[in-house]
Order: C-alpha cells, then sequence, then structure tokens
C-alpha cells in the first residue's frame, strides 16, 4: 500500500461515524421523548390553557359564575368589577396564576423539543459530510487499486 493510500485508509478511521450514529439514535430518542412529554402535558392541562387572546377555560368559568352586582350596569363597569375581582378572588386569583404556569411550562416543553431537533439535523448534516467524504476517498482508493 502506498503512502498516499495509507494516509487515506487512517483518515477514513479517524472519521468516528459509529460514534455519530450513536448519538443520532441517542438524539432520536430524546426528541421522541421530548414530543411525548410536550404533548401528554397539553392533555393533561388541557383546561388550564389560555387561549392567544383568553383566558383558560378554568378562569372563564370562575369569572362566568361571579356575577357582577346589579349595580354595575355598562359594560366598562363589569370589565372593570371583573378586572377588581382577579386581585381580590383567591379562586380566580389561583386559577390565573396557573393558567401562567402552563402556558410557561409548555413554552419550556417546547423548547427543549426543538433544540434538540436542531441537534439532530446539526448530527445529520455532518453524517452527511462524512458520507461524502467517505465516498471520495473510498472512489480514489478503488480507482487506484483496479
Amino acid at each position: 500500500m502506498s503512502t498516499n493510500e495509507q494516509v487515506r485508509v487512517e483518515f477514513l478511521k479517524k472519521l468516528d461515524t459509529k460514534g455519530l450514529v450513536d448519538r443520532l439514535f441517542t438524539l432520536e430518542n430524546e426528541l421522541e421523548q421530548a414530543m411525548l412529554t410536550e404533548s401528554e402535558y397539553k392533555y393533561v392541562h388541557a383546561h388550564d390553557f389560555a387561549g392567544y387572546n383568553s383566558d383558560s377555560r378554568a378562569v372563564e368559568e370562575i369569572m362566568a359564575a361571579l356575577m357582577p352586582p346589579a349595580d354595575k350596569k355598562t359594560v366598562d363597569q363589569r370589565k372593570a368589577w371583573l378586572t377588581l375581582q382577579r386581585k381580590d378572588n383567591d379562586e380566580l386569583r389561583e386559577a390565573t396564576i396557573k393558567q401562567h404556569q402552563v402556558v410557561f411550562n409548555n413554552e419550556q416543553n417546547h423548547i427543549r423539543t426543538e433544540m434538540i431537533n436542531r441537534k439532530l439535523e446539526n448530527v445529520r448534516i455532518v453524517l452527511k459530510l462524512k458520507t461524502q467524504q467517505i465516498a471520495f476517498l473510498a472512489s480514489g482508493f478503488l480507482e487506484n487499486n483496479e
């Protein structure tokens, strides 16, 4: 074997594709677990999720049960009274706090899923590059041995 061929063989040995493939499988498993965690969390806390411009069902149910006094006849008076209830009513305040916690925790789960997905994409890109390097080096090696 010539020196050039020995260099190619050594380079191929140092590519560590097995380590990359192992990392790929690990990240795929982590991504699957993160996606399951995210979906389970959404399912379990569906009642406490707030909409884009609305409250969660739990908060809306409590607010619906809180009837404004009869002297609060205008829409603005009712809104002001319900806003005050968010501070004064313990049950409503706790439901509002839980609503915010659920949204925050869901965002954390989503960020974790996205980060794992990005790591997985990076490993796939590196593995693709190494595959091309192997093909290039092997083609030169095979051409020389024919």
